[in-house]
């Protein structure tokens, strides 16, 4: 019995599973939970904004033109008199939300081509998925973004579009790897030969 195999008869018969080792290493990586912490509050922040419970008078003109920072505008007033802070709070919403659809619609973009890509590895249709990757890339992914939200102009979903459309490839190029690395175990051919 190998080394490996050794260690994860271990782990079975101590009855740990993936979930609760990456759990547990999880909670000792310090820089990972204060990324989580920050999130959250970020989260919390947003999902307040949506609810109503604060920065609702993100809009109204309520004190001085370029007011300082007092008890009542935290951060200080715009050049007509908004609250800079009720504005940022706001802002926590619309940022929250396009980065969640962003990393979600560009993992799922990335995570379906790669793994088309990958399982099809050699085929015409690996080689059309390897080609759009490589033309993607050959163009700085601002002026890309730039130039598909320009072209959606109006339409609400253009920055997500755009995003989704630059951000798929990493998340690709990694499954590809890992489809064309399981295709070939021996399992896979076991299964096969069955």
């Amino acid at each position: 019995m190998s080394a490996v195999a050794a260690k994860v008869a271990a782990d079975v018969a101590h009855g740990d599973s993936l979930w609760s080792k990456a759990q547990r290493k999880f909670r000792r990586d310090r820089v990972g939970l204060c990324a989580l912490a920050v999130v959250l509050v970020y989260a919390v922040a947003a999902l307040g904004v949506i609810l109503g419970w604060w920065a609702t008078e993100w809009a109204d003109v309520s004190g001085p033109k370029w007011g300082p920072m007092s008890a009542d505008h935290w951060f200080g007033t715009n050049i007509i008199g908004q609250d800079i802070f009720a504005r940022a709070l706001y802002s926590t919403r619309t940022a929250f939300e396009v980065g969640l659809i962003v990393a979600l619609g560009a993992t799922l973009v990335g995570a379906l081509r790669g793994a088309i890509a990958g399982f099809f590895s050699a085929t015409w249709m690996d080689e059309v998925v390897i080609w759009l990757m490589g033309v993607l890339d050959s163009v700085p992914f601002i002026l890309l973004v730039a130039a598909i939200a320009y072209s959606l102009q109006g339409s609400p979903w253009a920055m997500h579009i755009a995003m989704i459309a630059t951000f798929w490839i990493t998340t690709a190029r990694l499954v590809r790897g890992e489809v064309i690395k399981l295709k070939g175990l021996e399992f896979v051919e076991a299964a096969h030969a069955i």
